[in-house]
């Protein structure tokens, strides 16, 4: 009984890590995609102040 208890805690554990590593994986790529975009318009403002 007690080996039972052990594996469903531990998957319990596995699963909470995975679905917060997941998670994070998708802020820091929505972050990035944030920082990719405010490059792109100071680059576009840039080129429109310039007059090119």
């Amino acid at each position: 009984m007690l080996n039972n208890k052990g594996f469903v805690a531990s998957v319990i554990l596995y699963s909470i890590t995975a679905v917060v590593v997941v998670v994070l994986l998708l802020i820091l790529a929505v972050d990035r995609a944030g920082i990719n975009n405010t490059g792109n318009m100071v680059e576009d403002i840039k080129k429109q102040v310039s007059g090119f």
